[in-house]
């Protein structure tokens, strides 16, 4: 792998910025909502934050282990990390400080493989290799200061269902569900609120290595290691919120 990150211009489609620096392969990328940064996190144990404009680095975030996962919250004000040490880690993309960490004895117990912000931007989720996924409530006032941001958040909900690992996590825009990917080829859909299954989908032959909802409709895509994507479409048929 050459650990670099191609920017492309769609439009014109060439190359606007190479951004170089991580020294193992790139697991996660993610864009901030105002599409000026983005978040890349590697096995060399950093998540950088990058300027599109200018096509420079503006933040290297170091931890103990591997970074398998990265989110920005919709704002752009934090950037989340899943990593391998079972960890969720937070920071404050405008100072650079670790803001929370998310961890036992209400944590995962195995590696973190996928996190994503809700629509809020206050709450988290994670998915992990302990077959779980996680709903974070987090505890974060902005301008916080280096070293306050030690096991903040709290979990306030687990999901439990899937047989084997959870790969890849996310929310519908609404914040109404939470879906999930996972070795076990299928993806769920799971109510928030009570924290229970409403809906199972199977269809690959392979793991579920990526969900991702459409922002504007009733529409998302899966990948997996059958070497296929595939786009569903899901219908409310009535409102379980309260």
């Amino acid at each position: 792998m050459n650990h670099i990150i191609p920017v492309w211009d769609i439009a014109a489609r060439t190359i606007k910025h190479i951004f170089t620096g991580h020294e193992q392969d790139i697991y996660s990328l993610d864009f901030a909502g105002n599409g000026r940064y983005i978040a890349s996190g590697s096995g060399d144990k950093t998540v950088r934050l990058w300027d599109i404009l200018d096509g420079k680095l503006v933040y290297t975030l170091s931890i103990e282990d591997g970074v398998t996962t990265v989110a920005m919250s919709p704002d752009g004000h934090y950037v989340a990390a899943g990593s391998l040490d079972k960890s969720v880690r937070v920071w404050d993309t405008t100072t650079g400080y670790l803001v929370e960490r998310l961890e036992s004895p209400d944590g995962h117990k195995d590696s973190v493989y996928s996190v994503a912000f809700a629509p809020n931007g206050r709450d988290l989720v994670s998915g992990s290799l302990d077959k779980t996924i996680k709903l974070w409530e987090l505890n974060v006032p902005r301008g916080a200061f280096p070293g306050t941001g030690v096991k903040g958040g709290k979990c306030i909900r687990t999901f439990e269902g899937h047989k084997d690992f959870v790969l890849s996590v996310c929310l519908t825009p609404d914040g109404h569900w939470v879906m999930s990917g996972s070795k076990d080829r299928g993806v769920q859909f799971w109510d928030p609120i009570t924290g229970n299954a409403q809906m199972m989908l199977q269809g690959h032959k392979n793991s579920v290595i990526s969900v991702a909802p459409s922002p504007t409709n009733n529409l998302f895509a899966t990948g997996s290691g059958d070497m296929r994507a595939r786009i569903w479409r899901y219908v409310l048929l009535f409102n379980s919120q309260p």
